[in-house]
């Protein structure tokens, strides 16, 4: 499938009016539960619980539901016409936010199923890629999981496309950290290859755990901000100059990366 220009993306994946909308982004974030809100709220149907297969033909793409879905065996045997991929992140606001072709790029990267032991399928593979992020439409999609959520981000997408916002650089930090809380303090613990690189831990508060859970996703600042603002009781200036000092010790350890 993979050398016929197809591939597996790790998404809950829905139909609604006939178009597809596929939930994407790292497990656990919620991509099942606001699929699932789509389902109660506006009577759509699931395509793949997990794994759907993205597909091109007829100058478009498709999204297919095959029987190894994953852990959500969640399957509906039909191809239905794509209309966006949207990566997940949690938020008591509804927002969409287009990505850049790099950014859709390294989330094709980070959720599609690469052979990297064949490097002509694991080559074909990139190629697709960089095709899919450029032709599809991509989103980052800020929401709830309830079926209120789901209402508002339909509108968004189906009658208020002037009011998807443009896209931002977005703020990541590398990969190879992890947070755990020690003593009743949340640390930033190097694992992995990133051991070699980084030496020690960061000790974080609430607030810069918070951040430092959302920069793993990859985020623009002004969103950032925003979800600070739902979270946390802080006046809109205390927030933006605490953020931007974080941000700052961040990059001074090297510690972040940035997506264009």
């Amino acid at each position: 499938m993979v050398q016929k220009g197809m591939l597996f993306l790790h998404a809950a994946c829905i139909e609604y009016d006939g178009r597809a909308v596929a939930f994407s982004g790292d497990s656990g974030v919620g991509k099942s539960t606001r699929a699932a809100s789509w389902v109660a709220a506006l009577s759509a149907q699931w395509i793949s619980g997990d794994r759907p297969l993205l597909c091109h033909k007829k100058n478009e793409y498709y999204a297919c539901g095959l029987p190894w879905d994953g852990k959500e065996q969640i399957i509906r045997s039909v191809e239905v016409s794509l209309l966006t991929i949207l990566q997940v992140h949690r938020a008591g606001f509804q927002r969409l936010r287009r990505m850049t072709p790099e950014q859709a790029r390294n989330l094709l990267m980070s959720q599609c199923f690469i052979p990297m032991w064949d490097t002509q399928t694991a080559i074909k593979a990139m190629e697709t890629i960089r095709y899919m992020s450029e032709q599809i439409h991509f989103c980052h999609v800020f929401c709830g999981a309830d079926e209120e959520s789901a209402k508002e981000l339909w509108q968004l997408l189906y009658s208020k496309p002037m009011k998807v916002m443009e896209e931002k650089e977005m703020l990541k930090v590398k990969k190879g950290f992890k947070i755990s809380k020690v003593a009743g303090e949340y640390m930033a613990i190097p694992v992995g290859e990133m051991v070699k690189e980084f030496d020690g831990t960061v000790i974080l508060n609430e607030v810069s755990a918070f951040i430092f859970r959302h920069l793993a996703d990859g985020i623009s600042r002004e969103d950032l901000q925003d979800l600070i603002l739902e979270e946390f009781e802080v006046s809109a200036d205390r927030a933006g100059k605490d953020l931007d000092k974080l941000l700052a010790k961040f990059r001074e350890y090297h510690m972040m990366e940035c997506e264009e």
